[in-house]
């Protein structure tokens, strides 16, 4: 029984470790969005001065970082840290 109890407890801790690592990967996607997105911004406002800026995109995608780390440790992670 107590074999069970481990393979149950490890399969719920994988459960949580395979969603977490989703979302980070979720995450770091919109990370990479931002920063490919600021990087076009500053390359292509030098070269064509009357193309639309996309800094309010960038910075939204950028401080998803944020918003979506806080929202995995609530939850994803805090369940099963109970």
């Amino acid at each position: 029984c107590s074999l069970h109890a481990a393979w149950l407890n490890r399969s719920s801790w994988c459960k949580m470790k395979l969603a977490a690592l989703n979302l980070q990967l979720l995450v770091s996607a919109f990370f990479l969005l931002g920063s490919t997105l600021f990087g076009f911004n500053m390359l292509i406002l030098h070269l064509i001065p009357d193309f639309p800026e996309t800094t309010g995109l960038v910075v939204l995608l950028c401080n998803m970082q944020n918003v979506i780390s806080a929202l995995s440790n609530l939850y994803v992670i805090t369940p099963y840290r109970k």
